[in-house]
């Protein structure tokens, strides 16, 4: 899988930012309220994404790290925002939900899976 980037409005992002991006709408925005632009994605040095997103319907921020292994999307919440934000537990645990994603053309598919089954599904 290749990392090269993808022009999202004005923002070029990194496969691995669709990836993180993709696999947070598909788990938090049942709703399908969110949009390419509405979620920003960022990555630091130690490869960790940063996914944050306002939800629309009551302006509430949200703010995730997300690790890509392979073909595996693993994430975490943050608690607060910036320096002081506490992060909480990696979903790696057998138990939580496993969230992979591949390449399609210039898209990313994610698929999120719980007890074998596929519950949600986002291509951007």
């Amino acid at each position: 899988m290749t990392v090269e980037g993808k022009q999202l409005g004005d923002i070029l992002v990194t496969k691995h930012e669709l990836a993180a991006g993709a696999a947070i709408a598909a788990l938090f925005d049942a709703a399908g309220d969110l949009k390419h632009r509405d979620i920003i994605v960022s990555t630091n040095m130690h490869s960790i994404v940063t996914v944050a997103y306002m939800r629309p319907s009551d302006r509430k921020r949200f703010q995730f790290q997300c690790r890509i292994d392979g073909e595996i999307v693993v994430w975490r919440m943050m608690q607060g925002f910036g320096p002081h934000a506490v992060p909480g537990r990696w979903r790696d645990h057998p138990l939580d939900e496993r969230v992979t994603w591949r390449e399609d053309g210039d898209d990313v598919i994610v698929t999120v899976c719980q007890g074998g089954k596929i519950v949600a599904t986002e291509r951007w």
